[in-house]
């Protein structure tokens, strides 16, 4: 799949694959710290949407924090990493003609600015 073979090596985090997964975006993990700022440099050098969704952990939530519930460091982290990235024609969507060359840019801003 193009983000598997284009972003190996670098630093962000790339999600387990299986045969038989969809998409509905790509998540990435990076640092927490720099997540927002490479998002915002990102979007600005592809003028393509990058995606924070779920930025939360349930278990992090107030009301699991009332009952009790403990929360799940990984999740957390996972939380405050995570970046989506634009599905491309291999994933399993792609509305832009040129999908292959803004999928290329947004893997070379990517390694870029990490």
């Amino acid at each position: 799949m193009f983000y598997f073979e284009n972003l190996a090596g670098s630093e962000v985090v790339l999600p387990p694959y299986s045969t038989g997964h969809t998409w509905s975006h790509f998540p990435v993990l990076v640092e927490p710290p720099v997540r927002d700022s490479l998002r915002l440099r990102l979007e600005q050098a592809t003028r393509c949407e990058i995606g924070i969704i779920v930025d939360y952990s349930v278990a992090d939530l107030k009301i699991y924090r009332q009952q009790g519930h403990l929360t799940c460091p990984r999740a957390s982290q996972a939380a405050r990493s995570i970046l989506n990235l634009p599905l491309t024609l291999q994933e399993g969507l792609a509305p832009v003609k040129n999908w292959r060359r803004t999928a290329e840019r947004i893997c070379a801003a990517l390694r870029r600015a990490t």
